[in-house]
């Protein structure tokens, strides 16, 4: 009894090797003592303890629960019901899914005649597990409601974590980010108050995701940092894990380089066995290679594990898996040894249109399947089909406010592929004719055409000043000429580092020098409160603390002109830019009500300022 309390003691304390040393004492002593209780325990704790994180795939860890099960016979329900949940879990990879389903199901009859919460928990839990994929959401989100309520009659804190684990996936596979915020503020506030560091790494994790999910990469750089902590603190091999692959996506998502993440998943690749990394971490790879220009390796790798990837049974990782898959299929210029690949991809993902792609556990989400359904379309020529696809997952994305990943699918709705030629961002050369646009003045309307759609605007001073920058793209418009000229077409063009000095009519610094400090040094304050409120698990705190801060920084870069100096009431550079920059967000925001597509295209590519830019990420030949 002894050795099994240091386990859970070990464990807890995110003493992994000490902790299995413990159980492994402890399985020993039961043997030899004739205890097929003990040996029960010490197996239990051996192989995932309370069962919140549970290692899968390890035949050894199989056979001793099963050589447990055996010792044990049909006199303890209890524990019976545990090790066979357990063994459901553990032999992930192993068997097929209908037999480790069988095992959960036993389990769970078990224990719903046991009537013990956390033995039930458990039990749901490995039901969950053998219901991962896209068509059994609903049964997961179910059951994991089911857990958290057990847990919070029974007072048992572990049971209530394991639940609203499990519901937050379940939730953002179905793009409920409301009852996922809801989860991650309650798992912050329970996990403070159980203390242990195995489970508190999933709040900064989970915020982190949701950061990337609204396009707030300066917070989600504070919470990786603090999840970067706790992976230490934790000894868990899953947070390590789930740390480095939202890295990869966060720096996939920004465009960022990702040779150190090709040059990490070879030597990890390196270190392990081929048959035990598997088939999602190679499709991984091909992308990764894909997105930095190894077209031939990418390749490559398709092929190889296509028959691996159409055989994969559809579990927790298959919908993240088949994205990856289509977004590296798109990327490839040589497209035809490919193309039934895409139609196998294209119809899977049909199928789950509307579900969300989830890594891990809640590392990162990649949108509505939808999105890359509609690139494949795309790719297999059925543009039309393309269109409604891409329109789907954008209204999926906005109906569940996930406004990063819908202002993206906007995006890339521009930029759909074609069977004729590499998509954009393929590194092949760009063909001949480019994407092409109108943008032109008719009377007292300008006619916008764009993507395949036509619209209409009324004339503005802000629909003069996008034309003037169209007409010159990738190079800089000075604000003061925008509003000297009216916009006219020729205005001159600065290029990019070119500064706009003041003019006569200075009234002083907009903040003087002891206000900027106090406004920085308050700033500084929030950073600590902030890792304070979170450590704490107050939501609330958390929530006025970020507000105040994005409050003081809008300040403070308002009272900031180029190059960080301070700007000055009266200033007529800052008059021009203050105007130039409400009249181009007004225009783009009419463009945006009646041509989404343009619009979105329009605030990704338009950076106003003192100087003010058109420089998108693919070219477009435009008519003004």
């Amino acid at each position: 009894m002894i050795l099994l309390q240091l386990g859970d003691a070990e464990a807890a304390a995110g003493q992994t090797e000490r902790a299995e040393a413990a159980f492994g004492e402890a399985a020993e002593a039961a043997r030899q003592a004739g205890r097929p209780d003990l040996l029960a325990d010490a197996v239990l704790g051996l192989t995932g303890g309370t069962g919140f994180e549970i290692p899968i795939g390890d035949p050894d860890d199989a056979e001793l629960l099963r050589d447990a099960l055996d010792r044990l016979g049909d006199g303890d329900p209890a524990r019976r019901a545990r090790m066979l949940a357990r063994l459901s879990v553990v032999q992930t990879l192993l068997v097929p899914v209908a037999a480790r389903r069988a095992l959960a199901d036993e389990a769970l009859t078990m224990a719903r005649q046991v009537d013990l919460p956390a033995i039930r928990a458990e039990a749901l839990a490995a039901v969950c597990d053998t219901s991962a994929g896209p068509e059994h959401v609903e049964v997961r989100a179910q059951a994991a409601s089911e857990i958290v309520q057990l847990g919070q009659e029974a007072g048992d804190l572990a049971v209530e974590l394991l639940g609203l684990r499990l519901r937050l996936v379940a939730r953002l596979e179905a793009g409920e980010l409301d009852g996922v915020d809801a989860d991650i503020d309650r798992y912050s506030v329970v996990v403070e108050r159980l203390g242990h560091a195995a489970y508190t790494w999933y709040v900064p994790l989970w915020r982190g995701m949701r950061d990337l999910m609204r396009g707030d990469l300066s917070t989600r750089r504070r919470h990786r940092n603090r999840l970067a902590e706790l992976v230490e603190q934790s000894g868990s091999a899953n947070a390590h894990l789930l740390l480095l692959a939202q890295d990869l996506m966060a720096d996939m998502q920004a465009g960022g380089d990702l040779t150190a993440h090709q040059q990490e998943l070879a030597r990890f690749a390196d270190e392990e066995e081929e048959a035990a990394l598997g088939v999602q971490f190679k499709i991984t790879q091909a992308l990764v290679a894909a997105l930095v220009g190894d077209h031939d390796r990418a390749s490559a790798l398709l092929r190889r594990w296509a028959a691996a990837l159409r055989a994969a049974e559809p579990d927790s990782e298959w919908l993240p898996m088949l994205v990856q898959a289509a977004e590296c299929l798109v990327l490839l210029p040589a497209r035809d040894p490919e193309l039934d690949l895409a139609a196998w991809l294209h119809g899977h993902l049909v199928a789950h249109a509307d579900r969300f792609a989830v890594e891990g556990i809640g590392a990162y989400v990649h949108g509505a399947a939808a999105g890359p359904a509609a690139k494949l379309a795309g790719l297999l020529g059925c543009s039309d089909e393309a269109t409604e696809l891409m329109e789907q997952a954008a209204r999926a994305e906005e109906e569940a406010g996930a406004v990063a990943l819908a202002a993206r699918t906007r995006l890339q709705a521009t930029e759909l592929p074609s069977p004729s030629g590499p998509p954009a961002g393929g590194g092949a050369e760009p063909a001949s004719t480019g994407r092409e646009g109108v943008f032109r003045r008719e009377g007292d309307h300008w006619r916008l055409e764009f993507a395949g759609a036509s619209a209409s605007v009324r004339d503005s001073k802000g629909m003069r000043d996008l034309a003037a920058l169209l007409a010159v793209p990738g190079r800089g418009l000075a604000a003061l000429d925008l509003m000297a000229s009216g916009a006219a077409v020729g205005t001159t063009a600065f290029g990019r580092d070119q500064m706009v000095t003041a003019k006569p009519g200075d009234l002083g610094p907009v903040l003087d020098d002891t206000a900027r400090a106090a406004y920085r040094h308050r700033v500084e304050e929030i950073e600590e409160e902030l890792d304070a409120a979170d450590r704490h698990g107050d939501a609330e705190r958390s929530s006025h603390l970020l507000a105040e801060r994005d409050a003081l920084l809008a300040e403070l870069a308002s009272a900031y002109g180029l190059g960080g100096r301070p700007r000055r009431e009266g200033d007529p550079a800052e008059r021009a830019r203050s105007a130039v920059t409400a009249r181009i967000r007004d225009a783009v925001r009419r463009i945006d009500a009646v041509h989404p597509a343009l619009g979105s295209h329009l605030r990704h590519a338009v950076r106003t300022g003192a100087i003010c830019t058109y420089d998108p990420e693919q070219p477009v030949r435009w008519q003004t």
